[in-house]
């Protein structure tokens, strides 16, 4: 799913962001909401998993390895697995331009000051943020930063979130320069694989009842 295109790029005189001059985005009105939410109650249940986080730095890379795993494996049609480790811009038109997904699992390695390789899943519920500090956070995704946080504010500023948003963190141990992982890091990377794969056989069964 990663980009592999150039578009112009011009500034949006309203918001005094850069995006791609073909599909400005524009965030959702409350009707527009409304009707995706009846679209996702009353059709096919799509869930989402998607891993964020840079290559070759060691257990700061386990997001990606976690999406790799499971890639590696057939999913029932609606189950969408998707390594998100790329521009947030180019990620919400991705998620503009595909069907409405109802549940999102979103993984990283981020280090929070928990025991090395325990590994946390939570719900995710939008922090307020100002105008300024959402443009902030567009402006460092333009120049690269590749960061959860950042990506889901944005995608939930342009109505592109999943309805249901959950998240799975890893604490690393080893963030050093490197493409393996560490034996703790290992360890949480198959723990938050079982994890991610109990999520799913939840959703799945829900949508079948």
């Amino acid at each position: 799913m990663k980009g592999c295109y150039q578009v112009e790029r011009i500034i949006d005189p309203l918001a005094g962001s850069l995006w791609p001059s073909h599909a400005r985005p524009q965030a959702m009105t409350d009707p527009q909401r409304d009707v995706a939410v009846e679209q996702r109650l009353f059709g096919e249940r799509r869930v989402l998993v998607a891993g964020v986080g840079y290559t070759n730095l060691r257990d700061l890379s386990l997001g990606p390895a976690l999406v790799a795993r499971l890639q590696g494996n057939r999913w029932p049609a609606g189950v969408v697995i998707a390594d998100f480790s790329y521009g947030p811009i180019d990620v919400l038109f991705q998620l503009q331009a595909a069907p409405r997904l109802s549940l999102g699992i979103f993984a990283r390695a981020v280090p929070r000051g928990h025991p090395p390789g325990s590994v946390s899943v939570m719900p995710w519920n939008p922090p307020a943020v100002t105008p300024d500090e959402l443009q902030s956070r567009v402006s460092e995704a333009i120049t690269g930063l590749i960061d959860l946080e950042n990506l889901l504010l944005i995608l939930d500023h342009f109505g592109a979130l999943p309805e249901q948003m959950t998240v799975v963190e890893i604490e690393p141990f080893d963030q050093s320069w490197g493409d393996s992982f560490s034996a703790l890091g290992e360890a949480a990377l198959e723990e938050a694989e079982r994890r991610v794969r109990a999520l799913l056989r939840q959703a799945l069964a829900e949508a079948e009842a």
